[in-house]
């Protein structure tokens, strides 16, 4: 009786059906109650501590490290869904790290943060695969939006 109805209904009752039907394809939508996963790599302390302490109140920081070298192994392991990245790191080329992580099957979206401003670095950094690039005099105003902008696969830019 219960499968008539759910026949009736539309339902399919061989579900070995969906998996070659054409119109089968899986569209993922973030849900609000499901916080984004975020790492944090700045070398100054004052910097990841602002960080943490303005992006924790909205996403999870899953991750924190203070040079390159523990920045890729951190987010290898935690896998963030957004890193953010302070430009210069002491130990490591944050370009050809964003590059890294964009291309090489991380699945992170980068955002940049930097106290530079100059348009060359910043076209550098997003020719890398960075998703944003937030200023660092703006980043209380600008950097969540940064941070859900990349996630969601749209360009951020700090502006003036």
């Amino acid at each position: 009786m219960a499968r008539a109805v759910w026949e009736s209904m539309g339902f399919v009752s061989d579900f070995s059906s969906l998996a070659t039907s054409r119109s089968s394809h899986i569209v993922r939508e973030r849900r609000p109650s499901v916080r984004l996963r975020i790492a944090v790599v700045d070398d100054e302390p004052n910097f990841l501590n602002a960080f943490v302490h303005l992006l924790g109140s909205e996403f999870e920081v899953v991750a924190i490290a203070r040079d390159g070298k523990s920045a890729l192994q951190s987010i290898t392991e935690a896998k963030p869904d957004v890193v953010v990245l302070d430009l210069q790191l002491p130990d490591t080329n944050a370009i050809e790290l964003t590059r890294n992580l964009t291309q090489n099957s991380h699945h992170v979206a980068v955002v940049i943060c930097s106290v530079i401003k100059d348009q060359d670095v910043m076209d550098a950094a997003l020719e890398a695969g960075a998703a944003a690039y937030v200023w660092k005099d703006r980043m209380a105003s600008d950097l969540i939006a940064a941070v859900r902008s990349a996630a969601d696969h749209q360009r951020f830019i700090s502006n003036s």
